[in-house]
């Protein structure tokens, strides 16, 4: 077993290395802007262009303006170069990657959202059912730096004792994006977990819970993205300490509309959030209709306290949607591969509003 857990481990770190190899140049120093104008890359159409495509549609003398830099694939600046420049909220890549938000697995991107998250969960430590409503916001406070506050509310019903409800622990989380490249990305987290949560009836944890991560999405081309993120939880108080991971696969295609052409009507009007960002060279927000297959594997491993040597195994299979304009629904079915097990499965909906 601890053979298997090294090689979850390793895999992760070799990921990690490829990544950084990839985005080296982006991390260090600013890559060159290309040239040329051309019309924006379409997201619609799912389809990858090469950057002998970009560059071909390209014309001109070797000068490319702001407008049409996106054309030509361009990298981002470096991180200390651009830390305080302003916000442009956008949720593809420059690529023109949707940029999915999987369910426990936080983004290397920095985005503003603001997600409700409603999970009912059967069996929780073998002992209780367990419903949670969580409101989650995640704002962009620059281009490189960003914030993440979640609130749950929780409502238990215990083998033994009697239904119980109340707000959890409040978490508060600070994101650092060190690589914006055009297939990849790479972030670090600092979450901290407050004690608001009463622990006598089992509304939290009763200490606060330091977690630093690292966050990182690659692009496989074809609108398939690969996310992880991997990090110690840590208790201030009694020391006990997991090593928490999590990996994901999503695809996003571009499918059917509930409102019928999206482009021309007055609730899914299209023109103000969907079309090419001259000023930016970059596409906003998803398209209605976009649809996105998430496959995500997480779970933890105990280093030290209760749980120290037990490792746990769960799977996230989900979709997500997007009805209309700037709003996103998402639902998940989240169950254990193996003994131990932390609970016997959970249904997750959410609601998802952009920015």
């Amino acid at each position: 077993m601890r053979k298997a857990h090294a090689a979850i481990f390793a895999a992760a770190a070799l990921q990690l290395a490829g990544t950084m190899a990839v985005c080296s140049d982006d991390f260090f120093v600013d890559s060159p802007v290309h040239s040329g104008e051309s019309t924006p890359h379409d997201h619609n159409s799912g389809h990858e262009e090469s950057a002998d495509d970009w560059l071909s549609g390209c014309e001109g003398n070797g000068s490319c303006s702001d407008a049409d830099h996106f054309c030509c694939g361009s990298y981002g600046g470096s991180f200390c170069d651009e830390i305080w420049d302003p916000v442009t909220h956008t949720h593809f890549s420059r690529r023109g990657t949707p940029l999915i938000h999987t369910f426990f697995l936080e983004p290397a991107a920095l985005h503003r959202d603001l997600f409700v998250d409603y999970r009912i969960a059967n069996n929780v430590d073998g002992t209780t059912d367990e419903q949670e409503l969580e409101t989650e916001l995640e704002w962009a406070l620059t281009k490189r730096l960003g914030i993440v506050i979640e609130a749950p509310f929780l409502s238990l019903d215990p083998d033994v004792d009697g239904n119980t409800s109340g707000f959890g622990d409040l978490v508060v989380a600070g994101r650092a994006l060190l690589v914006d490249g055009d297939e990849c990305m790479l972030a670090v987290n600092l979450a901290v977990s407050s004690p608001t949560g009463d622990e006598t009836r089992g509304l939290g944890a009763g200490e606060a819970i330091i977690s630093p991560t690292v966050s990182l999405w690659q692009d496989l081309g074809n609108w398939l993205s690969f996310h992880a993120q991997f990090g110690p939880e840590s208790g201030t108080e009694t020391g006990q300490t997991d090593m928490f991971w999590a990996f994901a696969l999503t695809k996003s295609m571009q499918g059917p509309t509930l409102c019928g052409d999206c482009h021309h009507t007055d609730h899914c009007h299209h023109d103000d959030h969907f079309h090419f960002d001259s000023e930016h060279g970059e596409h906003l927000h998803f398209e209605p209709g976009l649809t996105s297959f998430i496959l995500e594997l997480n779970g933890s491993t105990g280093l030290s306290g209760p749980n120290d040597g037990n490792t746990f195994f769960e799977l996230i299979p989900g979709i997500s949607y997007v009805p209309w304009e700037l709003t996103e629904f998402r639902c998940g079915f989240r169950f254990p591969l193996y003994l131990p097990k932390r609970l016997d499965n959970q249904l997750i909906l959410s609601y998802i509003r952009n920015f």
